[in-house]
């Protein structure tokens, strides 16, 4: 009987004395009708929908009498109280129920209101003058636009025009000498009701007036965001905007030859040494969030390796606009994310623990680049169960971490470019020096510059855009096609010239085509960045192809080497040299928990095998096979030099 529809998807609403009224316009035709419950009845529920629905404009049909005249204008100066439009019309009949009865017309309805002027009819000079008080907007030269309406005053910053799914501003109401301010998505109900709460408190002010001056301020941000992104206003492109310094810095460091050595020096900087096929890669996968088919990364190494510094380190290369952290991830959590939340982001997980109840959902995601599922839910109103759907959407980077081969199982990990970082004595040596260097004047310099150093590279990924990459040489290119996992392989491999590619746009020329009405800009992939893409692959790719995790390998790799060692010793073959778990710890320097795991996988594999002697006497390992030495890595990758060749080969057939 309340129609709540009638006040939805439309910018007009008349309101009626009472509900035979209401019913009597409905039947007539006019569906945009609600009622009040007599000329005291426009209570506060009914304003607040009218608030929600975001209506602009009130008709005020009521009696024709004195009642209703002076109701007209209570009902009037409360809807121009929260920023709604109101006109009065009386009807030629007592009502609306006895107009229609009289064989009044819908058309004629819409022609009296037509004709009826805002503030007419009834509406005091007092209404008249509040309702002229329109939306004031300003911009400070600090970037801060300010609202001004009637006493209200809004101070609003951080406007940004990436993530359209969410308006996440800072918002400060100033009113009579207080002021609110909070950081608010202006898209959220629920955070503008709490907002428009605390600030009815703190200023003194009607809630609901909060509220429609925060819708009304909507309809301005997203012009004032729509504007930016049309003008390509790079120093808006974040909520800690770019000096037009900071911007010229980031430009250049983009243009350098030298780009992708100055990443890796930029990372040794910042605290790792050494790593560079690691840590060029990862920074490549971070860029791929900005492809339609991003890479994801999965660092696996021992306890204290230095995976989570990596992670870290890349995490704070990345816009923290464009970074999602967090420690663990629930089943369902992904699912349930708004749907453009996780839109050219790195979302990295702390460890593989945080992820486990979540393996199925980030497997899809990095699969797919999309998720959806069909939840049930009561509905409030009925009872009855109904079905929901929700989706999220990518490109999205996902970097997870781990010391444990056997946490996520082989489906799960060929979703990943698997990364490790070097376990070697050699590299420890380097580390403990750097740790001791940073003690030192220089060592400190270091680390007070490397914020700035982060700075520059959120900068400089700000700058660069979404675009397309087309490979000319993509028909000259091979991979390796003996193995059924190689079809995830190569889409790993051509994804990493793509974000060689895409890093190196202002490098390039930025080219259009047009098909139809669709207009595409791109960069195209150059020879040297199939040559990077080619060291890269055989360093990182080629782990994908050992059947043993970077640890257990290492692991084994000892072994084989001390069994050597202790067969020229024992003048015997290495296969015959046996070892117990002590003395493996006690040679490599392992921890218990690694010897015991390791070795369990090498046995299952068969790289080892294992004697188990009773009487409480230790287990003791002899390699299963004395030539078996590491894998055979990547190979049947297409060299550089052989397409440079082809070019040359095909240019002199043409000219011939």
């Amino acid at each position: 009987m309340f129609n709540p529809e009638g006040a939805k998807n439309t910018d007009e609403v008349i309101v009626t004395e009472s509900v035979i009224d209401a019913t009597a316009l409905w039947s007539a035709g006019l569906r945009n009708v609600i009622p009040t419950y007599g000329t005291t009845g426009l209570t506060e529920e009914i304003i607040a929908h009218l608030v929600e629905c975001r209506v602009k404009r009130v008709v005020l049909m009521l009696d024709a009498d004195d009642a209703g005249r002076a109701a007209a204008i209570d009902m009037a100066q409360r809807l121009n109280a929260v920023n709604i439009e109101t006109r009065t019309v009386e009807l030629p009949a007592k009502d609306a129920a006895e107009f229609i009865a009289a064989g009044g017309t819908a058309d004629e309805i819409r022609a009296l209101i037509a004709s009826a002027q805002a503030g007419s009819a009834g509406v005091s000079p007092a209404v008249s003058a509040a309702r002229t008080r329109a939306l004031q907007v300003e911009t400070s030269a600090d970037g801060s636009m300010m609202f001004s309406i009637a006493d209200r005053e809004y101070r609003v910053r951080g406007l940004s025009p990436v993530g359209l799914e969410r308006l996440r501003v800072n918002v400060r109401l100033t009113l009579n000498g207080n002021f609110h301010l909070d950081t608010i998505d202006l898209y959220q109900a629920r955070a503008r009701s709490l907002f428009a709460q605390s600030a009815a408190k703190l200023c003194s002010v009607g809630e609901q007036q909060v509220g429609a001056d925060l819708l009304r301020m909507i309809e301005k941000l997203e012009a004032a965001r729509l504007a930016m992104r049309k003008n390509g206003d790079d120093a808006n492109l974040n909520d800690a905007p770019m000096t037009s310094a900071e911007r010229d810095a980031a430009l250049r460091y983009l243009n350098d030859p030298k780009l992708t050595e100055r990443i890796v020096e930029d990372f040794r900087k910042c605290g790792l040494v050494g790593e560079r096929a690691t840590v060029l890669t990862a920074y490549l996968a971070a860029v791929s969030r900005k492809l339609s088919e991003p890479l994801a990364v999965l660092i696996v190494a021992r306890s204290g390796a230095g995976k989570s510094a990596l992670q870290d380190a890349l995490c704070a290369f990345v816009p923290p606009e464009e970074a999602v952290r967090v420690t663990r991830l629930t089943g369902q959590a992904l699912f349930y994310k708004d749907p453009y939340s996780l839109q050219q982001k790195v979302l990295a997980i702390a460890e593989d623990e945080g992820a486990l109840q979540a393996v199925y959902s980030l497997r899809t995601l990095a699969s797919d680049q999309h998720l959806s599922i069909a939840a049930t839910r009561t509905d409030p109103n009925t009872g009855k169960l109904h079905t929901e759907h929700y989706e999220v959407y990518g490109p999205v980077v996902i970097v997870l971490t781990t010391t444990s081969p056997e946490a996520f199982d082989e489906e799960t990990r060929s979703r990943f470019v698997q990364l490790t970082m070097d376990e070697s004595a050699a590299q420890t040596k380097a580390i403990l020096e750097r740790q001791r260097r940073s003690f030192t004047l220089e060592g400190v310099l270091e680390r007070a510059t490397a914020e700035a150093v982060q700075r520059l590279h959120h900068n400089a990924q700000r700058l660069l855009q979404p675009l397309a990459v087309v490979n000319p040489y993509v028909e000259q290119l091979t991979y390796p096609s003996d193995r059924l996992m190689h079809r995830r392989e190569q889409k790993k491999y051509l994804a990493l010239i793509n974000s060689i590619a895409l890093l190196h746009q202002h490098q390039r020329e930025i080219k259009r085509a047009t098909r139809g009405n669709v207009e595409l800009e791109y960069v195209e992939v150059t020879i040297a960045d199939i040559a990077l893409a080619n060291e890269l692959a055989r360093d990182v790719l080629s782990r994908a192809l050992d059947e043993l995790a970077a640890p257990v390998r290492g692991l084994y790799d000892e072994l084989h080497t001390l069994c050597v060692k202790r067969a020229e010793e024992l003048n015997c073959q290495p296969d015959a040299v046996q070892l117990s778990r002590r003395e493996i710890r006690e040679a490599t320097g392992w921890s218990d928990w690694q010897v015991r795991s390791y070795c369990r996988q090498l046995v299952e594999l068969e790289y080892l095998y294992a004697t188990i002697n009773g009487n409480g006497r230790p287990y003791v390992y002899s390699l299963a096979r004395a030539d078996e030495n590491g894998s055979d890595g990547l190979r049947g990758l297409t060299d550089v030099a052989e397409i440079k060749q082809r070019l040359k080969e095909k240019v002199a057939l043409t000219s011939g």
